[in-house]
């Protein structure tokens, strides 16, 4: 993808509807929608707002009409695009900036339905809608919060963390009754963080659950997970009693959700559980876990070795995924 003179892309991201098209966010400002059919070489023309040059995005102006900022900041700084998440059902994008603003889409007509300074003068790391999208998740330094679609207003916050959030998401949780076979549905919020956690909380009460924390020496077998009782709060941030850097728990860029049906080298006997479902941490280190959610137990460790190396036992990072 060729993108203008000193321009380069942000984030980028599949859309999950639209027959693999590619959505990036660049650090000009624009939110531009590619075409697979043409290698995404070309924009995505059968969107009209792209095809009539009407391209979607955040510029200095959007600041300039916020009670937090002044036209003197906005002027010195260049607007950039840092996260983008797209509804379940394909039908709005999201997008934030490094000024803490964030905007919803409609995916059809490019028209900006919301705008909304979350995270005033932070850059927004990640977002993602909630299940219906009626609301979104942002996150920018160590918070993590919750807006309201419909009011625009705060709902909640989520604070926890000692670094920067790489990731924030829902997680839906089901509960089976095992009397009378009826099953429930549980919301979790999710944040992931360069302090070596993942952290899970009840999205209801704003409360933690529980943590995973790998680390360098952790093996298959062996669960990852801290329950709130064994956390201590000290000036809003939850601390295991251990510490992160002696733990050699390395920062985590990356977190997926994945059903244990797609994954078939899994060494866990617990697969039987009602909520069997798996995440895949990936951490800035020379290994991934696949865990287990329920138990904290880890099924599966994944590493890249590097080829051609004088030190054979020198293994590669993960730096994205």
């Amino acid at each position: 993808i060729s993108f203008g003179k000193n321009v380069a892309a942000q984030v980028a991201l599949f859309h999950p509807q639209d027959g693999g098209s590619l959505i990036t966010g660049s650090s000009d400002g624009l939110i531009e929608i590619w075409d697979p059919q043409s290698q995404y070489q070309h924009l995505k023309l059968d969107l009209l707002y792209q095809k009539n040059e009407e391209l979607m995005g955040h510029d200095a102006y959007d600041h300039n009409n916020t009670a937090t900022s002044s036209e003197e900041e906005t002027a010195t700084t260049k607007i950039q695009i840092t996260a983008i998440t797209v509804s379940k059902d394909g039908s709005i994008l999201g997008t934030g900036d490094n000024m803490g603003l964030i905007k919803v889409w409609s995916y059809k007509t490019g028209m900006c339905l919301r705008s909304i300074l979350a995270h005033p003068q932070s850059w927004i790391s990640c977002m993602e809608f909630n299940p219906n999208a009626s609301a979104v998740l942002t996150a920018s330094h160590t918070s993590c919060r919750e807006y309201g679609l419909r009011s625009s207003k705060l709902l909640k916050e989520f604070c926890g963390h000692i670094a920067i959030l790489t990731h924030c998401s829902y997680y839906l949780k089901t509960i089976t009754n095992n009397y009378n076979s009826k099953s429930m549905k549980e919301l979790f919020i999710v944040t992931a963080s360069v302090d070596g956690t993942v952290q899970f909380w009840d999205a209801m009460t704003s409360e933690i659950q529980f943590i995973l924390q790998p680390n360098n020496y952790t093996s298959i077998g062996k669960s990852i997970l801290i329950p709130s009782s064994n956390l201590m709060i000290t000036d809003g941030v939850h601390n295991s009693g251990t510490n992160t850097s002696t733990n050699s728990s390395p920062g985590i860029h990356s977190l997926f959700f994945i059903s244990p049906s797609a994954v078939s080298d899994i060494h866990d006997d617990n697969h039987h559980e009602q909520d069997s479902r798996l995440v895949l941490i990936v951490p800035r280190s020379s290994c991934a876990y696949l865990v287990r959610i329920t138990t904290g137990i880890i099924v599966q460790t994944y590493s890249i070795k590097i080829t051609n190396c004088k030190n054979d036992n020198e293994n590669a990072i993960f730096v994205a995924a």
